[in-house]
């Protein structure tokens, strides 16, 4: 019977390890997701700056070559 018992007990101690784990996994996850929302509109900033940039170099470069 004391066998059934810590076998038991050794159950539900790695049913409780896994289950910790599972959920330090999806609060990885939810803070991975988080931070890719709250990136996306400061990517698209970037973007849009990059782009500008270049425009503007390209307009250089052609003032420069008319003069």
């Amino acid at each position: 019977m004391f066998e059934v018992e810590r076998f038991s007990f050794a159950l539900d101690s790695a049913e409780q390890a896994n289950l910790a784990e599972l959920e330090g996994e999806a609060r990885t996850a939810d803070v991975a997701d988080l931070a890719g929302r709250l990136a996306a509109p400061f990517t698209t900033v970037v973007d849009s700056a990059r782009g500008a940039l270049d425009r503007c170099r390209s307009e250089l470069d052609e003032a420069f070559a008319a003069l």
